[in-house]
């Protein structure tokens, strides 16, 4: 009868063992969660892969400290002289978004320009557009940040050329 009992008790605890319980309940106190630092609610691996990610969709990524600066093409994200995404954009802006939800309270400034073959006040409407629509498109995936603005600046570049067409993503740390 002996025999039989402890065997019982040996098998329940493999059991538990296997299975991840415990035959007693013991409480774990929670630790208080450690304050995150600028950059660091994502891995560093996982930083990497979006900028590599980035990089390869011809996606500029500048850390400047405490700043991000990101130079996209317009041709990546809008069809030709509009202001509606291709649907191949919504997967860089995502992981656009995603890089920047690596980092908490910061100001997004979203600027656009727009030169190629039109005039100076339809280049201006249209980047404001279309600086629009990508701030509408981050503000929507919820990265921690206290304003976000879209602004268009025509033809007004320092790289008068042709194709300078582009959206420009700044952004700053917050106290």
């Amino acid at each position: 009868m002996k025999m039989r009992y402890s065997a019982y008790w040996i098998c329940v605890l493999m059991v538990s063992i296997l299975v991840g319980c415990s035959t007693h309940h013991v409480e774990h106190k929670q630790r208080p969660s450690m304050p995150f630092y600028y950059g660091e609610l994502c891995t560093r691996p996982t930083q990497s892969y979006l900028v590599s990610y980035l990089r390869k969709a011809q996606v500029r990524v500048h850390f400047l400290g405490d700043h991000i600066f990101i130079v996209m093409p317009s041709r990546l994200l809008f069809k030709s002289h509009s202001s509606h995404l291709l649907e191949s954009s919504h997967r860089v802006l995502r992981m656009v978004s995603q890089l920047l939800a690596c980092y908490q309270k910061m100001s997004v400034e979203i600027v656009g320009y727009n030169s190629e073959f039109l005039n100076n006040g339809a280049s201006q409407s249209l980047s404001q557009q279309q600086a629009e629509q990508v701030a509408h498109i981050l503000w929507r995936s919820h990265i921690d940040s206290r304003l976000i603005s879209g602004k268009g600046n025509g033809a007004a570049t320092k790289y008068n050329e042709a194709g300078s067409c582009r959206i420009e993503i700044y952004t700053k740390k917050l106290p």
